[in-house]
């Protein structure tokens, strides 16, 4: 959505092993690179919810 400018929407449910034909692990690799790379979950927190 970034990248587009177009709202991108996914759901899931307990039981599921994939998002969007992405695997949960795959998903969560992504998300633990960019909370890296910004300087670990407490940076990430000072940024607060959007």
């Amino acid at each position: 959505a970034q990248e587009t400018g177009r709202v991108v929407e996914f759901s899931c449910a307990i039981g599921d092993e994939m998002v969007d034909g992405k695997p949960y692990s795959q998903i969560v690799k992504i998300a633990k690179d960019y909370i890296d790379s910004v300087g670990g979950f407490e940076k990430l927190a000072c940024w607060g919810l959007f």
